[in-house]
């Protein structure tokens, strides 16, 4: 009779919950590395359609009033279109530009769209309507449906800068 080594019930069952373990740590630090490189992709085409802003200001001496005016080609798969917006919906992001109107902000802004997913985007101003906010810079925002600082300072290691209405905003580097 030939003795045959092999692995015990409990042997089996402790080696299954250590995966288990592991799997459950590395999973949120998996969707969090996911999520970061999403806004990091975003956050490099809003920097670019900013500095394209800019031009267009210097140039023309007047902010733009559409994205079509901006000399900068915006990727095909952001398909929702209109004068003033763009969005990629597989990953539930909108880039607009919004108007100028008498005392209030001329910006640009990047942020989620969905209200389950909505956490938090990027706004770019060019002047404001008296309130302590930094020009012509790129900054982190988060409307009031997160917890403070959970898209900005938890993802970005943003600071936090003022609220305006329903919006916190944050610098960051």
């Amino acid at each position: 009779m030939k003795n045959k080594q092999a692995f015990t019930l409990i042997e089996l069952l402790v080696v299954v919950l250590i995966i288990g373990i592991l799997a459950a740590v590395a999973l949120p630090q998996y969707k969090k590395a996911v999520e970061k490189a999403r806004v990091a992709q975003v956050l490099s085409l809003f920097k670019s359609v900013a500095l394209a802003a800019d031009a267009y200001y210097i140039h023309n001496g007047q902010l733009p009033n559409d994205l079509e005016e901006l000399d900068i080609a915006l990727p095909q798969d952001w398909t929702e279109k209109s004068a003033t917006r763009r969005c990629k919906t597989s990953i539930k992001w909108c880039l607009e530009l919004l108007p100028t109107n008498p005392n209030r902000w001329q910006m640009l802004s990047i942020t989620q769209q969905g209200t389950s997913s909505e956490k938090g985007g990027f706004h770019y101003l060019w002047h404001t309507d008296g309130r302590s906010l930094p020009l012509r810079q790129v900054l982190c925002t988060e409307n009031y449906t997160v917890t403070p600082g959970e898209f900005c300072e938890k993802l970005l290691g943003g600071k936090f800068l003022s609220d305006a209405g329903s919006i916190r905003f944050y610098s960051f580097l």
